[in-house]
């Protein structure tokens, strides 16, 4: 495998194994970096986030920086689901859910859903438009009045097949594929929006530069090139340091124990990680048996405790 082809691989596994560890939260209460990329969502932005019962599943993560929109003069930041718009009223300022349902909503796209539903199981609001089944629950569940608005249409069916319901703030997606509790989504109409309406690449770039000042603590995989060798051929460790907010970590210091078949340990001083957070080692395999493991420890500090992750490879013909 050829050093770039290896770095390629490296730098999916760095990306994609944060996404699994969810929110990352910074030190101050006013501010969190939030998602993979990292974003900073701050202050009154910050506190609607967390007003819902699960951001995530109403709102998403966060796909820009905070900026002001150009035509409206509003300071605003676009999530997954939802675009966060700061608005200044008589009482000061206050954050809404933009209404993205309503501006993309088309009147007969669609066509309508014959649900056969009573108002055992719907509630009619005000406009006349019903919400039905799973998607009342999940309106009364997860603050639909603060967070969805009111129904803009009726149940529909979209191109995909799918039952749909569109809202002031968002829409509702019913699929019966997913495991039971989690049939009703969000669509990710604050993608949908940004990416038709405005695109401009220079909100979708998070700023890790950011983060300096903050308290940084490092995350390590280790990687070996191969997990099976032959005795005395070559194998080429990886280590990759990152921090809680998933940016890489430069000048970590790492070490690397390995542990022999027979219990003999030996121990090696890499070189401090690179702009990527990446230090490697060429190891020699000695004249090991055939279904021998070799186990790999790697340590890393950065100006505080150690951090550790291990792996193994194995010996054969």
């Amino acid at each position: 495998m050829s050093g770039l082809r290896r770095l390629f691989f490296l730098m999916i596994v760095l990306v994609c194994f944060p996404v699994m560890t969810g929110t990352s939260h910074a030190q101050s209460v006013n501010q969190e970096y939030i998602g993979d990329p990292a974003f900073l969502v701050s202050g009154e932005f910050l506190a609607y986030y967390n007003s819902a019962e699960d951001p995530l599943e109403i709102f998403g993560y966060p796909i820009t920086v905070e900026f002001t929109d150009p035509i409206t003069n509003t300071r605003v930041q676009y999530f997954q689901k939802a675009r966060f718009d700061l608005e200044l009223t008589q009482n000061g300022t206050v954050v809404t859910s933009a209404p993205l349902g309503e501006l993309l909503y088309e009147s007969g796209k669609y066509a309508q859903a014959d649900l056969n539903a009573d108002n055992a199981v719907c509630h009619t609001f005000t406009n006349s438009n019903k919400v039905c089944f799973a998607f009342w629950q999940f309106y009364q569940t997860q603050n639909g009045e603060e967070f969805l608005g009111l129904p803009v249409s009726n149940t529909e069916i979209n191109e995909a097949g799918y039952l749909v319901q569109y809202f002031e703030n968002a829409v509702l997606e019913w699929h019966p594929e997913k495991a039971p509790g989690y049939r009703v989504v969000v669509a990710d109409f604050g993608k949908i929006y940004f990416d038709e309406f405005v695109g401009d690449p220079r909100y979708t770039k998070s700023d890790p530069s950011a983060i300096i000042g903050l308290v940084r603590t490092p995350q390590v995989n280790v990687f070996v090139e191969r997990a099976i060798v032959a005795p005395n051929s070559q194998q080429e460790l990886f280590v990759v340091v990152y921090d809680q907010y998933q940016q890489p970590m430069p000048g970590a210091l790492v070490t690397i124990t390995i542990t022999l078949p027979n219990g003999n340990q030996n121990f090696f001083r890499l070189p401090e990680t690179n702009q990527y957070g990446i230090s490697t080692l060429e190891l020699m395999v000695g004249d090991l048996a055939p279904k021998d493991v070799v186990y790999i420890e790697a340590q890393v500090t950065n100006g505080g405790d150690a951090v550790k992750a291990s792996t193994w490879f194995r010996v054969w013909w």
